[in-house]
């Protein structure tokens, strides 16, 4: 009887620690599952908080961007030369063109055909004059005229095309007159200064280049 009570009781005892082993294999089952999720919703987190990648620009785009740097710079460096030029007081040379220097040069002359009352005063007169004519054609035609005689700057005219027929007689003429001014002591009259002024900033004039229509 005691055995049976005995045997009964362990029975229960094994079946009690089953469940009790059941039951704590489930809360382990759960906390697992519970760890999982909040692993999982972690992640999602994280992945949610991750930035898309940047768009790789095009070739077009690249272009663009360098383009844009590139002006940039250029901009800059402008700033700076003109930041230095104001602060070391540089200003930028103006460059003149040959007959505005030599049309300027001709207008200074103009009220001196007036005053030419002696030898001295005709003979810087032409002297200036020739010098003008030289300058002009030194820098407009490329011939270095102002170091030459008049022998020579003749010869050279005679064979080059910058001249036309015409204004090699007239512009002869002139520097023969101009000599005989210099070494001759000759004295034109009035008339004839005015004429060679008058002569030299026609010819002025009519060498300036003129646009190209077809270009235009």
């Amino acid at each position: 009887m005691s055995g049976c009570r005995a045997q009964g009781t362990s029975q229960k005892t094994q079946s009690g620690n089953k469940r009790a082993r059941g039951r704590s294999w489930g809360f382990l089952v759960f906390l697992c599952h519970v760890s999982c999720l909040l692993c999982l919703s972690a992640f999602a987190e994280e992945l949610r908080d991750v930035r898309a990648p940047l768009p790789i620009p095009s070739g077009m785009e690249r272009l663009f961007l360098a383009g844009m740097f590139l002006l940039g710079v250029l901009l800059l460096l402008g700033v700076l030369r003109v930041w230095m030029r104001r602060k070391t007081g540089i200003v930028p040379e103006v460059v003149r063109l040959p007959w505005e220097i030599a049309m300027e040069a001709l207008e200074a002359l103009e009220p001196r055909v007036g005053l030419l009352r002696s030898s001295e005063d005709v003979k810087a007169y032409y002297s200036r004059l020739s010098e003008v004519l030289r300058e002009y054609i030194g820098s407009r035609f490329g011939v270095r005229a102002p170091e030459m005689t008049t022998d020579e700057f003749m010869a050279v005219a005679r064979s080059s095309a910058f001249l036309s027929a015409g204004q090699k007689v007239e512009i002869g003429r002139f520097l023969e007159a101009c000599d005989r001014v210099k070494f001759a002591k000759y004295l034109p009259e009035g008339a004839e200064a005015i004429e060679g002024l008058r002569m030299i900033r026609a010819f002025v004039l009519g060498t300036i280049p003129q646009p190209d229509p077809q270009k235009g």
